[in-house]
């Protein structure tokens, strides 16, 4: 059956990687979780599995998301501006 997936809520983007999540909600923060052993979830963890959903931070970059891309080991962020962002094996 499928879970509820602890701490979020109001969720309007989804995309996956091989083995990791990242997902925005409706007020543009983004969370990752899932394998991290490339970088791929984008936080400073130097676990290889993140379990639950942690908050990637952005507030360096002014302009909100457009779109979020999972490939199979990597993250990349799409803001309005036209800035990519990327993390993982890229």
């Amino acid at each position: 059956l499928p879970m509820e997936v602890p701490l979020l809520t109001n969720i309007n983007q989804i995309t996956t990687g091989s083995e990791h999540s990242v997902v925005k909600d409706v007020n543009g923060t983004l969370f990752t979780f899932g394998h991290h052993n490339h970088g791929q979830c984008a936080v400073e963890s130097q676990e290889h599995s993140i379990f639950s959903p942690v908050k990637v931070d952005l507030k360096t970059y002014s302009s909100p998301i457009f779109q979020i891309i999972g490939s199979e080991d990597s993250t990349f962020v799409l803001l309005l501006s036209g800035t990519m962002l990327s993390s993982g094996d890229n």
